[in-house]
């Protein structure tokens, strides 16, 4: 049947069933079937050998097969992988068909990096200040978030253990707003860290400075409010302490709005309403305690200040120089003098300005301690200056006046008066071999 053909027409059973069809091809073998090319014609194949020509969609034969998508809405079934074709992909995911990689969502990066067992539970997360899509911990597992920094804890407990604030400044915004401690806090407190092997820092408090265009500026004070004494209730205070003890304490006087008091050293520790160190209102002050050593007393201005008053008297007033005016009323050598021999020795100085005069009153005491033996003696005498010449004595010259003496008190060489430059000079003369004291009180009156 070598290039035969069967024209199959009709169907024995219904007539008009189906169109006819024509068979060709070669004469057909054991196995052969018959497979239709078109839908008027079809050919004899053998499946056995693989080479069954395709027809339709489906072409080529059973060992080359090929499919052609033109004209046909759908094809159905299952292709093996080894058939797939590689196709290179773009985008947010890259890659090929084969090897995909998901590299960003919706053109936002997706961290890239493997993850393990220290990983479980996290979660896609956008990073903002990385751009990009991370596996982080679920901060909001279960509703239970852990804070870490400034606030450390639990969403429902957590503790302020530091406060770093933008570049180091923390901002309370309001007006009227401040820190306050609560009621049960029993030390309240703002301090530093010790710093070890070195110096510690300057604790800062600064008020608000201002600025306006006139220039004329008034900055904030550093205000320490305190709570005014009732009943037996003492006056809160201001204390400065020294290694825990009170050194000085700044505080109100109970029951006189208008007066301060200051308490220094032990005072400070335990103040009460009497033992001040100082206390004034500003048009008086008053001193505390029994003894007063006050090194240099100024008055505010000159002949308007008073030191006490006709009923608040200074009890004793000890002074090496008591100045009235341009007049010194008493300036004692504050230590003994001593000579061991009869060489003059200078116990006193006393400058003298250009063009002035001095007026001088002194008196000498000499004692010999181991045999009780004395000397004094008186001398005034008046010197002075003629512009910037040196000094000339006015009138007769300087002699003992007064003197009284033991017996051998007497064979001392006792006290004399001399001029070395601008200086007057309170000389004395002792006696071989005896340790003589020497002391003197000297009262000046200058005129310029």
């Amino acid at each position: 049947m070598a290039n035969s053909f069967i024209i199959i027409s009709g169907d024995p059973l219904v007539e008009g069933g189906v169109p006819p069809v024509v068979v060709i091809g070669p004469a057909p073998t054991a196995g052969m079937v018959i497979a239709a090319l078109d839908p008027l014609t079809a050919e004899w194949s053998d499946v056995s050998s693989g080479t069954v020509v395709m027809g339709g969609a489906v072409g080529g034969t059973a060992a080359a097969t090929t499919i052609n998508l033109t004209g046909n809405a759908s094809i159905s079934g299952t292709l093996d992988a080894a058939r797939l074709p590689t196709i290179t992909i773009a985008g947010d995911v890259t890659g090929t068909t084969a090897a995909a990689v998901v590299v960003n969502i919706q053109g936002n990066q997706v961290l890239s990096g493997a993850l393990g067992a220290s990983q479980d539970g996290y979660v896609l997360t956008w990073h903002n200040a990385s751009s990009q899509w991370q596996a982080l911990p679920d901060v909001d597992a279960g509703g239970a978030i852990t804070l870490t920094g400034d606030v450390t804890g639990s969403s429902s407990s957590n503790h302020v253990i530091s406060i770093t604030g933008g570049s180091g400044v923390v901002n309370v915004a309001a007006t009227g707003n401040v820190i306050t401690w609560a009621a049960a806090t029993t030390a309240p407190g703002l301090a530093q860290v010790a710093a070890t092997g070195t110096t510690g820092a300057n604790l800062t408090i600064t008020p608000q400075s201002g600025t306006v265009a006139g220039g004329n500026v008034t900055g904030g004070d550093l205000v320490v409010s305190l709570q005014e004494g009732t009943g037996t209730g003492t006056e809160s205070g201001l204390s400065i302490q020294h290694n825990g003890v009170a050194q000085v304490r700044l505080a109100g006087a109970k029951g006189y709005s208008t007066y301060g008091n200051i308490w220094l050293g032990s005072t400070a520790a335990s103040p009460t309403e009497n033992n001040w160190t100082l206390q004034g209102s500003g048009t008086v002050t008053y001193g505390g305690g029994t003894t007063w050593i006050l090194p240099n007393l100024l008055a505010s201005s000159d002949a308007t200040s008073n030191l006490g008053s006709a009923s608040a008297r200074w009890g004793s007033l000890f002074a090496m120089n008591v100045i009235l005016g341009s007049t010194i009323l008493n300036d004692v050598t504050a230590t003994a003098v001593t000579t061991t021999n009869a060489t003059l020795t200078t116990i006193y100085t006393s400058a003298m300005a250009s063009s002035s005069m001095n007026d001088y009153v002194v008196s000498v005491w000499g004692l010999d301690h181991t045999n009780g033996d004395v000397y004094r003696a008186d001398l005034a005498f008046t010197y002075q200056r003629i512009v910037s010449a040196g000094p000339t004595i006015v009138g007769a010259a300087a002699v003992p006046l007064n003197v009284r003496a033991t017996t051998n008190g007497l064979t001392w060489g006792g006290a004399s008066i001399a001029v070395s430059s601008n200086n007057i000079l309170v000389q004395v003369k002792g006696i071989a071999s005896i340790n003589i004291d020497w002391k003197c009180s000297v009262s000046v009156a200058t005129v310029t």
